[in-house]
């Protein structure tokens, strides 16, 4: 029994007894006869009857008028937050003021499945009835999520939650290993959750893990965001309808190949800035951020009622600790925001070697290959605690100008399906839990990805592919792979599986044939339809000054003089990668660690100049002693420019982030020219096509373009370009439409003919 019933149970007994002891107290002792206590029971139930009776004829005169106008004024109270909520629901536009990627994600049709999809957002708090007619009454209407979670707890029996104090672990009590695999909801469109999680069971897996990108939900400081593709609840849900525990890595540093590792671009915009450390302006950003996202997900925690078995702190801390006391500082802001689950971290080798373990939480380890060593050496650390693979890696991830990696670490070569195999019987065979990374692996919309620090003597750095197929057990469009088959025999036949679940069907694909251009802008038009991005300054910004974290940004002024022209680039102003146009035609390019870059000017008249400056993703990841890189990650123009030693001035700063609100600015132009064999470069290229019936999932393939960005009906589908590996752009049905969908290509160098939609992926 809880202890709210076993207080209740008590006061209901000790009031029984108190009623019990008074009536008893005024018995035959205080009177001479029977009939004299008959008498004066009679004048007392007189008495109550008299009051209650005057009591219920007040309570009418009151209640009754009321009750008649309740229906007409609940009617207008509830329409007036109806309309209201309609207006400012979040689900109108997709990510307000933060506009990732997208179209807008709520109700929609979801062509795979031929029926309509919602997603499920939290109530909108409602004006009470009493506030607008005066009248007192329950509280009836959506309630804070706050006050859920206290009812919730009144209610539910409580439940052990995951421990790890001994060689196993337990879960309420009970022995559980840890089969997990590892799915990142920022990667999958919302309406194919359910889908590729049905794929969880089906391959023995009684757990998904994921990371939380803390820049995907704060992109802009103050302004969370948990709806359509950042609505973390509902996916959690979502897991937990199909039996899965989960592992949260809330960060709030994540690396996994995302932009930044997940940390938010307007970090950089305070002085002195130094990441992943116990630095005033970082803690205080860390703290609002973990405390803000517990809010969200508290109630979903196992030892209430859901299913979050586990919560990550940080990510692979070991090999870059600089501040021992930053771990325990983002662990004491989990535990007081209302963390109540076990609390690990994860780390390779050398970060096991490395790192100072954080007191009171698992230590897990990260690995490929060498599974009965590894965790031999885990159990070294951490003697008489299960172990557990927090990172399993079944593939590995792609760069652009890098061939498509399917044997696992690209130093190796050696992870092939056998292999994998293998090394998945050894840790069963070990005990050891472990989490299949990546399980499905997904795409990286938008601007959304990652980079790396290649190293050799060059250094330099290589953001990743659009796809991060990783070469999982489900492929990028949810296709089974035999690796996935392989797994389904290995847990049958070592864990003594009689059945495994079928999964839902993988999405349909389809193709739409060759579409050629249909219309197109020039750079000049693009910029003139893009005015609502500009703004002017007297030098350049850089992109976190100008509150445009990803994307490109056109910065344009004058200049006079003709001949060679030398722009002195003091050894990295200019990042990542720019075009220097002349009156809008291409003439030169800015790239890694040039000091200086040259363009010839036709005469001494006065010309258009432009550095088109793109953000190629900010890195995720740097190895051991390159702190200060991780640190160093502004974008754009960084000082002043200066041509053949005169400093210009006069900027206009022009954010092309090429997501739905740009989108639609650019349909709205009247400058769409026909001629579009002869556009101007860089442009953007239109492209209109119908389907007849349900949408089905398909491949855009560039052959003959350059380089440059994919929008499709809005949805920003990522980066493309001709280095490979990566050939075809994979795009979800639900984003296409029934109908007239539209396609519009960003082009920096070199259009090619036509774009091909077809149902065959080719990652390299």
């Amino acid at each position: 029994m809880s202890e709210e019933n076993s207080i209740a149970s008590a006061s209901a007994t000790s009031l029984a007894t108190v009623t019990s002891e008074k009536y008893e107290n005024t018995s035959d002792q205080e009177v001479a006869s029977f009939q004299e206590v008959k008498d004066r029971r009679w004048r007392r139930w007189l008495k109550i009857a008299a009051i209650v009776f005057g009591v219920s004829a007040i309570i009418s005169a009151i209640v009754v008028p009321c009750v008649l106008l309740l229906p007409k004024t609940t009617a207008a109270v509830l329409s007036t937050n109806i309309s209201a909520t309609t207006e400012a629901s979040p689900i109108a536009e997709t990510f307000p003021s933060t506009d990732i990627f997208s179209t807008a994600i709520g109700t929609e049709q979801n062509p795979s499945l031929g029926e309509k999809s919602t997603l499920v957002h939290e109530p909108v708090q409602s004006t009470t009835l009493a506030a607008t007619t005066g009248i007192p009454m329950l509280n009836i209407l959506p309630k804070h999520k706050g006050e859920h979670v206290r009812e919730a707890k009144k209610e539910k029996t409580v439940r052990e939650g995951l421990k790890a104090e001994g060689p196993h672990f337990t879960l309420n009590g009970k022995e559980l290993s840890i089969y997990s695999g590892e799915m990142h909801y920022f990667r999958v469109h919302p309406d194919y959750w359910d889908q590729r999680m049905s794929n969880f069971p089906a391959a023995g897996l009684n757990t998904l893990s994921t990371y939380v990108p803390w820049n995907f939900h704060e992109t802009f400081e103050g302004d969370f965001k948990f709806d359509g593709f950042q609505n973390l609840r509902e996916y959690i849900k979502t897991a937990e309808k199909y039996g899965l525990n989960v592992l949260l890595r809330v960060g709030p540093y994540i690396c996994a190949e995302w932009e930044w590792g997940g940390l938010p671009a307007w970090l950089l915009t305070k002085k002195g800035m130094k990441i992943r450390s116990t630095q005033d302006d970082f803690m205080k950003a860390a703290k609002r951020w973990l405390k803000r996202l517990v809010k969200e997900i508290e109630d979903l925690q196992y030892s209430q009622g859901g299913p979050i078995i586990a919560i990550q702190v940080e990510n692979e801390y070991g090999v870059y600790e600089q501040d021992s006391s930053y771990l325990p500082s983002l662990k004491k802001t989990l535990l007081e925001a209302g963390v109540t689950e076990l609390l690990y971290t994860c780390d390779d080798s050398n970060g096991l070697a490395l790192g100072t373990p954080l007191k009171d939480s698992l230590l897990t380890i990260n690995l490929q290959e060498d599974p009965v060593d590894t965790i031999s050496s885990l159990r070294i650390h951490q003697p008489n605690r299960p172990a557990m693979v927090a990172e399993y890696w079944t593939g590995w991830f792609d760069w652009w100008g890098e061939k498509h990696h399917t044997l696992g670490f690209p130093w190796k070569n050696k992870f092939g399906l056998d292999k994998f195999v293998g090394t998945t019987k050894d840790l069963i065979e070990q005990e050891a839990s472990f989490n299949l990374f990546m399980f499905h692996g997904g795409t990286n919309y938008g601007f959304w990805n990652g980079g790396i620090i290649q190293g050799g003597k060059d250094n330099n750095f290589v953001p990743d592919v659009t796809s991060y197929d990783y070469d999982a057990l489900v492929g990028e469009n949810g296709e089974l792979r035999q690796k996935f088959t392989r797994m389904q025999q290995v847990m049958r036949s070592t864990l003594k599986l009689s059945t495994l679940p079928t999964p839902l069907p993988v999405p349909e694909k389809a193709k739409y044939g060759d579409l050629s251009p249909t219309s197109c802008l020039s750079f000049a038009q693009l910029i003139s339809a893009s005015s609502s991005f500009a703004t002017t300054a007297d030098q350049p910004l850089s992109m976190e000054e100008l509150r445009a974290y990803y994307g490109y940004v056109a910065y344009e002024t004058n200049t006079w003089g003709g001949g060679q022209q030398v722009i002195d680039l003091k050894d990295g102003i200019v990042r990542d990668r720019a075009m220097i146009l002349l009156d809008g035609k291409y003439v030169g390019k800015i790239e890694q660690k040039m000091k200086d870059a040259s363009f010839a000017s036709p005469s001494s008249d006065k010309h258009t100049f432009t550095i088109l400056v793109e953000n190629q993703g900010r890195i995720n990841w740097v190895r051991p002693g390159d702190h200060g890189i991780l640190n160093d990650q502004r974008k754009g123009i960084l000082a002043p420019i200066e041509v053949n030693g005169r400093q210009l001035k006069n900027w206009k700063m022009t954010h092309l982030p090429f997501n739905q609100t740009h989108f639609d600015a650019l349909e709205k132009s009247s400058d769409w020219s026909k001629s579009y064999r002869s556009a101007s470069l860089p442009g953007i290229f239109k492209f209109v096509f119908n389907i007849n019936g349900s949408p089905k999932d398909t491949f855009l393939e560039p052959a003959g373009w350059k380089k440059g960005t994919i929008m499709v009906n809005g949805f920003n589908i990522g980066r493309y370009t001709d280095l490979g590996p990566q050939k075809t752009y994979f795009i979800p049905a639900p984003i296409l439409r029934t109908g007239e969908n539209t396609i519009m290509i960003f082009e920096e160098m070199k259009n090619g003919v036509d774009i091909t939609l077809g149902d065959v992926h080719k990652l390299g």
